[in-house]
This record gives structure tokens, C-alpha cells and sequence, in this order.
């Protein structure tokens, strides 16, 4: 019956009791008395760091992804029961986007457990906000008066948008003697730009003839831009073939959590001549770093 009382919180003693006596005809009911008479040790907690002011956007600039503050729980002697303890917030103006508070438990035959609080750039344009956590154990344990306090500021705000445009496939041409050739689209060299709203080239741009093309947009002042794509050269052009050649795009603003994908299939076929050139998207940018993303033409 070690076995039950172990996962038995501290509110369902009563439970256990009932469980023991059903369970053993010989049992001198000594170990029932003392889980009934079991008075709980009062929980010290503690943790690495308090009172603490979060800078968020050093936290991606030290390239982590996480700040973590460790609360640790102890009593003075091992316990029959679990004892388990909430980390509850009861004041400031941060929410479950900046932070996650663990549940602490401490195992029977143990005397301490640990959480962590851990903090996280939402992405949010929020402002300086705060956070008041106090500990509340569940059942009847009683703890000493923890409470820990944070202060965020320096919101961390994510200006790029990764762009990737691909256009993988293949085909197959069968000659007059009945052979077969399969040719890969990725033969086809594209160039990938961004223009602004008078069309002219930005110094954002990807001229690498891999296949995927991929870039980075960031910096640009709110406006309107335009993802805009070029056929570089085409091996395929003298085949006389018109074969649609998909291009799909995918974009990405990490954190924020912009994101989205869509596909083109009749812009370029196997028969587009060298040079020629296609809108993909309309791109607004407002606030310096909120990305609206506009399929030119899609599926």
C-alpha cells in the first residue's frame, strides 16, 4: 500500500485511509493513525534571482531563446505524501505570451523539488510590464511568504521577413524512338529581387543560381514593395516545350509569427525566353516591421 500513498496529494488523506483499512485484515492500523495525525511541514522556497528587470531584446541578442529563474522547495524531512505547489500570478500586466510558470512538486521520500520561471520574447510591441508571482500549495501544506517580482522592458521587435521562392519539379519528353528524358526545373536559373513602389531595385536581392532563391527583407521604410522575380537563363528555351513551371513562395517573420505560403504555376513554362520577369507578390510594410504579404496571382 507504499505504492498508492505515494501519488495521494495531501487533500485525499481521507482516501488513503480507507484504501489501508480495506486492504489488510492484519494490519494494526499504527501507519493509517500516523498519515491521519500527519501534520504538514511548512515549504521554504527560494529562487536564484529576484526583483529581477528583463531587458527582452537582449535576450535574442545573447542568442538565447529563453531567460529562466530556478524556485526551489524544500521541507525539513521527507513526507508520506506529495507535496505540490503552484506558482500563481497575482499582479502586473504580463500575460502567458512573455513567461511560463512550472507547477514544483516535491516526491515523497524527498525533500525538495524545483520549477523554472521562465521568460521569452512575445513579439509584442507592449511596453514596460510587470509581474508579481506568489507560491500557493495545494491541500493543507502551508508555505513561507514567497513571492517573486519581475520587470520587462525593451520590447523585442523581429524586422525580418525571410523569403524563399522555389520552383523544383520536373517533366519528361519522349522522342520519336520512344525514349524517355526527364529534365529538373532547377535548371533554370531565377533572380529574386525586391523593388520599391516605383519599380526601381532595392539592395535587398538574390543572385546565388541556387534553387531555392532566398533573402531577407529588413530596413525598409513602410511603403509598398514588390517580390519580383527574373529568369536569368533557361536550357530548356530551344526545346520548344511549354511546360508550367511552379513557383512557390514561402515566407517567415520568426517570433512575430508572419508567416505563409502560396504557389504560381503559369508565370514561366520551359519555353520562357531568357529575361523574362514576373511580380510574385505585393509586400506593404507598416510600423517598420509588420509585413503584409499579397499573392500577385495564386492557386
Amino acid at each position: 500500500m507504499k505504492k498508492i500513498l505515494k501519488y495521494i496529494p495531501l487533500a485525499g488523506v481521507g482516501l488513503a485511509l480507507a484504501l489501508l483499512n480495506s486492504c489488510s485484515e492484519n494490519d494494526d492500523h499504527q501507519g493509517a493513525s500516523l498519515v491521519k495525525n500527519y501534520t504538514p511541514y511548512n515549504i521554504t522556497l527560494t529562487v536564484n534571482e529576484n526583483n529581477v528587470t528583463i531587458d527582452e531584446a537582449s535576450i535574442l541578442e545573447e542568442e538565447e531563446e529563453e531567460l529562466v529563474y530556478t524556485v526551489t522547495a524544500t521541507i525539513p524531512e521527507t513526507s508520506p505524501v506529495d507535496y505540490v505547489i503552484d506558482l500563481v500570478q497575482t499582479g502586473g500586466s504580463a500575460d502567458a505570451g512573455d513567461y511560463e510558470a512550472d507547477v514544483i512538486v516535491i516526491p515523497t521520500g524527498l525533500t525538495s523539488g524545483t520549477g523554472n520561471i521562465t521568460f521569452h520574447p512575445s513579439g509584442d510591441v507592449e511596453g514596460n510590464e510587470t509581474l508579481t508571482l506568489k507560491a500557493v500549495p495545494r491541500g493543507n501544506a502551508v508555505t513561507n511568504d514567497f513571492v517573486f517580482t519581475a520587470t520587462i522592458t525593451n520590447d523585442y521587435i523581429n524586422d525580418v521577413m525571410s523569403v524563399s521562392v522555389d520552383w523544383a519539379g520536373e517533366y519528361s519528353e519522349t522522342d520519336d524512338s520512344g525514349v524517355q528524358t526527364s529534365f529538373e526545373f532547377c535548371d533554370m536559373d531565377f533572380d529574386l529581387y525586391i523593388l520599391d513602389s516605383d519599380m526601381n531595385t532595392t539592395d535587398i536581392y538574390a543572385e546565388s543560381g541556387d534553387c531555392p532563391e532566398t533573402l531577407d527583407i529588413s530596413g525598409l521604410p513602410n511603403g509598398t514593395y514588390y517580390l519580383y522575380l527574373s529568369l536569368w537563363s533557361n536550357p530548356f528555351s530551344a526545346l520548344g516545350t511549354s511546360e508550367d513551371v511552379p513557383i512557390t513562395v514561402t515566407y517567415n517573420q520568426d517570433v512575430i509569427g508572419t508567416s505563409g505560403e502560396f504557389t504560381l504555376s503559369e508565370i514561366f513554362n520551359t519555353g520562357s525566353a531568357d529575361g523574362e520577369d514576373a511580380i510574385l507578390a505585393t509586400i506593404e510594410i507598416s510600423n517598420s516591421y509588420e509585413y503584409t504579404i499579397t499573392p500577385e496571382v495564386a492557386d
